[in-house]
């Protein structure tokens, strides 16, 4: 078994000089906005502080980096094509979505990127490999090629059912390539964790070498409509969205239908995979926009409704949002409990959708102080949180 890269977090003075070294770092994200985009943050503040960067995903999303000013390889697959190529393997109907989930994650994605980062590896000749934790292939390729790295969480560390399935999934297939791993949460690595430190597993931080940082919202750059620049702001402004994966066109109209009665302007982000025209006729007190560059947007609103993913989770919590969420699959469902538990938000469950317990929800918690309270001091830690910045170079203080 491969032993695991010493990895010594340096803050003393010896390390001052290194500390401003360039360090040549590849960044690994699993083909899936929600993967993506809570790591281009860290991408770019390592090569604003004059690293070299490169960050390993699917090449359907170079785009989008080359946006943000990022050199792209390929790497992985999507989390779509994943679940296909599960699905395309079987013979008989799946036991549950949790088997799909862990063959995808555990198996086909990480082998996947194991087999196209080893290359890119012995030709770049990287100092450090910085992945998030969807993204296990590229911890396992780093050990396996003698290099320091270190996994981002996206949220809260996992637990729970589908994780006593993961895990242990994930442990045999590191041990198939010579890495042996003692805790699957983190691959033995140190931990960026983006999580507020109130929201995370009690005593996780002691556990592990903990690095926290600052989440910070990011997208392409993009411009806000007039619906948000120029309304009336005497009326409270709703952003609602599914995010990108797990938009639906029936949801969407009932979370529409909600805010027809309602004394609030809202704005509804489809995305791609809902045609505006399917939503059929609009209140006159909402706009629908495909797209919206959501990091800009939430610093205008009132409230957010959600699927529940962690992007939107952690961007609308950086300013003291309350939240009404609507988890429909993968973490959603723990993170929408995470989030009501704390007092931030209300949940509706699918079996509850309907456009009058929606806007229920939504007038109580626009009346909601103390969910308002509560999101503002969440945000107080995440602003006190060491930015991007400071975590790049407390990693690239050990391999300069």
């Amino acid at each position: 078994m491969r032993a695991a890269v010493t990895f010594v977090l340096c803050t003393d003075e010896r390390s001052a000089e290194r500390d401003k070294a360039t360090v040549r770092i590849i960044f690994a994200a699993t083909g899936a906005y929600g993967h993506l985009y809570p790591i281009v943050p860290l991408a770019v503040a390592a090569r604003d502080s004059g690293h070299e960067v490169v960050v390993a995903t699917d090449s359907q999303f170079h785009p989008v980096l080359a946006e943000a000013g990022l050199e792209a390889v390929a790497a992985g697959l999507t989390v779509e094509a994943a679940f296909g190529t599960v699905l395309a393997g079987l013979t008989a109907p799946p036991a549950g979505e949790a088997d799909v989930a862990v063959e995808a994650f555990a198996q086909v994605l990480p082998k996947r990127v194991i087999a196209d980062l080893q290359p890119v590896l012995r030709e770049r000749k990287f100092d450090l490999m910085i992945h998030e934790v969807g993204n296990s292939g590229a911890g396992i390729v780093a050990r396996m090629a003698g290099m320091p790295s270190a996994v981002m969480g996206l949220g809260r560390v996992p637990e729970g059912p589908l994780w006593d399935l993961m895990f242990p999934a994930l442990t045999a297939v590191a041990a198939e390539f010579g890495v042996e791993i003692t805790d699957p949460r983190t691959l033995d690595e140190p931990y960026i964790d983006i999580c507020p430190p109130s929201l995370q597993l009690p005593g996780f931080a002691q556990e592990v070498q903990h690095l926290p940082t600052r989440p910070i919202a990011w997208n392409p750059p993009g411009s806000l409509p007039p619906a948000v620049l120029a309304r009336d702001r005497s009326r409270p402004l709703v952003y609602l969205t599914l995010g990108t994966a797990f938009a639906q066109a029936g949801l969407l109209r009932h979370m529409i239908d909600a805010l027809a009665e309602l004394p609030v302007d809202a704005l509804v982000a489809t995305s791609r995979a809902v045609r505006i025209a399917d939503l059929g006729e609009l209140p006159d007190n909402v706009t629908v926009q495909q797209w919206v560059p959501q990091a800009d947007l939430l610093k205008h609103v009132d409230l957010v409704v959600h699927h529940g993913g962690s992007g939107t989770l952690l961007g609308a919590l950086a300013q003291g949002l309350a939240q009404l969420m609507l988890p429909l699959g993968a973490d959603q469902f723990s993170n929408a409990q995470l989030l009501v538990g704390a007092g931030v938000a209300r949940q509706v469950l699918p079996d509850q959708h309907s456009p009058e317990t929606i806007a229920e929800q939504i007038q109580g918690l626009l009346a909601d102080a103390q969910a308002r309270a509560t999101a503002g001091r969440i945000a107080g830690e995440i602003s006190a949180m060491p930015a991007p910045a400071e975590t790049i170079e407390r990693l690239a203080g050990i391999v300069g």
